[in-house]
Parts: C-alpha cells; sequence; structure tokens
C-alpha cells in the first residue's frame, strides 16, 4: 500500500491492486487498460493495429497470453465499444478471433459467414459501419486451411454436373456461385485426379485466392470504404490461417491502406 500510494507516483509508475482481503484495507484498483478505449482507439494507426494482431498471434501460439480482469472488461465496455479492428472470416469453431490473437472484451468486430468472406451488400454495410461509425483501424479477411465449407464447395464448382439438389440447403449454391471466380479452368480439369489430400492442399490454396480477391471486391464495391483506404485512415490485409499450427500469415502482398513506411 505503501509504494502504491507514496513510493510509485513519485516514480512514474501505476500500480493495479486486485484481491486483498478486507481486513488489508486496500482497495482494489486496477490500473491499466487491458481493453481498447477511446483513447486508445484514437492514437492508433492501421500498422500499429496490425502489429497488435501479429504480437497477439505469436503469444497464442507460445501459449503465453495476457493476463486479463475479464469482469473488469465487462464493466469498461458496458456503455460503448472502440474496436481497433473488423475480422472477416469463414464460419468455423476452431477459429474464435479473440484467442487466435489474444484480444480482449471490445478489440475486434467479427463478421463470420459460410465460405471465406461472402463479399455482399450486407456483409458491406456491416464494415462499412464497423469503421465509419465505430471506429475501426483495420479489415482483415480471414480464411483458414481445412475448412469443410471452402471442400463442399469446390466440390461442387468442380463436378461434372452441376448440383441441383444440394443436400447442403437450398441456398448452398449461392456460396459456390460467390467462390466461383477464385476456381481457375485448370483447377477443375485437375480437382477430380488428385488424392483427398492434394484436394484439400487445392482447397486451402482457393481459399487463400479467395480472401486476395476479396479484399480487391471490397474496394471495388464500397465507395466509403475507399475513400477511408485512400485516406489511410484505414488498412487492409488478408490473413491465411493454420488450424494445425495456429499461426496466423498476414499476406503482404494484399495490404492496402497503409503508409508506405509502414504506418
Amino acid at each position: 500500500k505503501d509504494y502504491a500510494e507514496k513510493t510509485a507516483p513519485v516514480r512514474g509508475v501505476d500500480v493495479s491492486l486486485k484481491g486483498f482481503k478486507p481486513h488489508h484495507r486496500i482497495v482494489n484498483e486496477i490500473r491499466y487498460i487491458d481493453y481498447s478505449s477511446r483513447q486508445l482507439q484514437d492514437s492508433m494507426t492501421p500498422a500499429q493495429v496490425l502489429d497488435i494482431l501479429k504480437e497477439g498471434n505469436q503469444r497464442f501460439r507460445n501459449q503465453h497470453p495476457l493476463p486479463r480482469d475479464l469482469m473488469h472488461q465487462v464493466s469498461a465496455t458496458a456503455q460503448e465499444q472502440n474496436p481497433l479492428a473488423i475480422v472477416l472470416s469463414c464460419m468455423d469453431s476452431r477459429t474464435p478471433t479473440e484467442i487466435l490473437f489474444d484480444l480482449g472484451l471490445g478489440d475486434v468486430l467479427n463478421v463470420c459467414l459460410a465460405g471465406n468472406a461472402m463479399v455482399g451488400p450486407r456483409v458491406l454495410a456491416s464494415v462499412e459501419f464497423g469503421c465509419s461509425e465505430s471506429g475501426a483501424k483495420l479489415i482483415v479477411v480471414m480464411a483458414h486451411t481445412g475448412s469443410p465449407v471452402m471442400r463442399q464447395i469446390v466440390n461442387a464448382a468442380c463436378a461434372a454436373q452441376p448440383v441441383l439438389d444440394s443436400p447442403h440447403g437450398e441456398h448452398f449454391p449461392y456460396l459456390v456461385e460467390n467462390v466461383a471466380p477464385s476456381i481457375s479452368e485448370d483447377d477443375k480439369r485437375q480437382y477430380p485426379t488428385l488424392t483427398p489430400t492434394e484436394q484439400q492442399a487445392m482447397c486451402d490454396r482457393i481459399s487463400r485466392r479467395h480472401i486476395i480477391r476479396s479484399i480487391e471486391t471490397i474496394r471495388q464495391e464500397s465507395e466509403t470504404l475507399s475513400r477511408l483506404l485512400d485516406q489511410r485512415k484505414v488498412g487492409m490485409i488478408a490473413v491465411m490461417y493454420d488450424t494445425k499450427t495456429g499461426e496466423a500469415e498476414f499476406i503482404k502482398e494484399s495490404a492496402i491502406g497503409f503508409e508506405p513506411n509502414g504506418d
């Protein structure tokens, strides 16, 4: 208590106090920011947010997540949210963004749809709102290896005959239609001749190709996001997550909206 009240202030040190019993007569006080505040959000550049995600994924893989007071985050974010990033990804139970990038409550907005980012009016409206209203500085378009959805999409796209009555539901053809431009004619010819392992490798390559294409689609179809990208207020990048290693590959050649020096 003496250090917190006397020594620390003199040395410019903030001290958090937690877990003391009543007889200690010390008030619990968390004096660090473990969530995204408005002040933090305003001060960040897209490149700095990108670094936060890279460092978070490294901590995740090293099994050294930041200690977080989750109920403190609940209280601190109850009145408003100030997300740093938007992650547009495929619907999959193995890819929870907050865990993969070691983030806290209020740090990220998630848009999850089957098929590695089906870019359409509803998705664009969500991303536009997240950047222009909620203040997110980075858009991540993320796919992952071993996607069951992408495997079925590619199976259907490369079939000799079109699938008219899909066992995956009557709306499944819309997913196939959306991903089809990312599947080449060579892919369609080769796919049926490959082993299951080789087919999965091709699906992963198509997933990667699709998210890179989605980056350009987002820019072309949204004037709002295109303007924010041109003004360097928002950055956008494709990420390929490996479900076997836990590593998120940030695809540098897909990045747009960043300053030439990386900021």
